[in-house]
């Protein structure tokens, strides 16, 4: 049995104001459709709603059961109560919190699954909330749908952009871990 932790990748709207996972996430999510297998577990880290009816995580639940996904696709807890934005810090936090709360924690050596410039913030955040990471594969999105990243993601769809945003955010993240994590 092999764990996996996909990290979300945000969403996107179509023309009409609809809400779908991302190019991105789409692609990190078909990364683990790609290897994960029956007795496997997937984890979707926690993240946010971006305005849509629910958050990014359910989304791709929604899009790995679409795609007939054979693994376990886990979720955190509904009762946990999410802040406005959850960043990556967060993400791997309240996994951990749920992960504790279910009696499940600390995990095996996991294999973490992220967009490619995402991959050392995530590496970094996961591991400074004690995950153990086997290895970290990461997605490029190659196809694209059209569909409009929403406006608090604007970087992704600048790649070169996403990476100086992510050298400012494992600094952030890195600063709230020292003087503000339990």
């Amino acid at each position: 049995m092999k764990t996996f932790i996909v990290v979300p990748e945000g969403l996107a709207q179509d023309n009409e104001g609809r809400y779908f996972v991302s190019d991105h996430y789409a692609a990190a999510l078909d990364l683990v459709l790609s290897i994960a297998e029956l007795k496997d577990r997937i984890f979707l880290a926690p993240a946010n709603s971006f305005g849509a009816h629910q958050e990014e995580d359910y989304f791709g639940r929604d899009y790995l059961v679409s795609k007939q996904c054979p693994a376990e696709i886990v979720l955190i807890e509904r009762g946990i109560q999410r802040k406005v934005y959850l960043d990556t810090l967060d993400n791997a936090s309240y996994l951990k919190k749920h992960l504790k709360l279910q009696g499940n924690w600390p995990l095996e050596p996991v294999t973490l699954i992220c967009n490619k410039p995402h991959r050392l913030r995530s590496w970094l955040m996961f591991r400074l909330c004690g995950f153990s990471i086997a290895s970290i594969l990461t997605s490029v999105a190659v196809t694209r749908t059209g569909r409009t990243m929403v406006k608090r993601l604007w970087f992704y769809d600048l790649p070169y952009v996403q990476y100086f945003y992510e050298v400012a955010a494992i600094i952030y993240d890195c600063c709230r871990f020292i003087f503000l994590h339990e």
